[in-house]
């Protein structure tokens, strides 16, 4: 996202200086996902194994209102989340056929 952000010109500088920053969390304010179970968003967890669930949600936000972003671009926001089962091999995604283009 931030490499897209800086080509778009609503980042200024380098990728690197950028992600250094953390210049980018201005318009992808939350983290890349969590686990899910009995609750949709359960507690974070530095440990991950089979049959778990996670969540895979890169988020984008451009505010209508900031003159920072190119005209063109303001007001955009898009999400786009993914559920995928951990297992012993390769990961089952869950919402593989779920459309994913505008």
């Amino acid at each position: 996202l931030t490499e897209r952000l800086v080509d778009f010109g609503v980042l200024k500088g380098t990728v690197q200086s950028n992600l250094a920053g953390r210049a980018y969390a201005k318009y992808y304010p939350h983290a890349i996902g969590h686990p899910m179970g009995w609750d949709i968003h359960e507690e974070d967890t530095n440990s991950l194994g089979p049959n778990m669930i996670v969540t895979v949600e890169p988020g984008l936000y451009l505010p209508v209102d900031d003159e920072a972003v190119p005209a063109e671009f303001r007001g955009i926001a898009i999400r786009i989340e993914d559920n995928i089962v951990l297992t012993d091999g390769e990961p089952r995604v869950l919402t593989r056929e779920i459309p994913k283009t505008v």
